[in-house]
């Protein structure tokens, strides 16, 4: 039996888990549905998250994922946000 080869989802979810992880000083990354505060980022870390992840994937962040706390609060809008504006929806 031959391995699958990764898809761009697989590799697109490494990257942001493993660059999450390293935010979090952690090995594994909290469920989509957990808050990155109640994960144990400050306001300061979620920002250095966010440019960790910008270097990652080679792209800015719109302005308003930056100052409105309401559009990325949780891990998985924060890997929505970073697929959808980052990458430009996934392609």
């Amino acid at each position: 039996m031959t391995a699958e080869q990764p898809t761009y989802y697989d590799s697109f979810n490494e990257i942001f888990d493993r660059t999450v992880a390293a935010a979090l000083g952690s090995d594994e990354v909290p469920p989509d549905e957990v808050d990155l505060i109640d994960a144990g980022l400050d306001s300061f870390g979620v920002l250095a998250l966010m440019m960790a992840l910008e270097d990652e994937f080679g792209g800015i962040f719109r302005l308003e994922h930056l100052v409105s706390s309401r559009r990325v609060t949780a891990i998985g809008e924060l890997r929505h946000a970073t697929r959808e504006t980052l990458l430009g929806g996934g392609r």
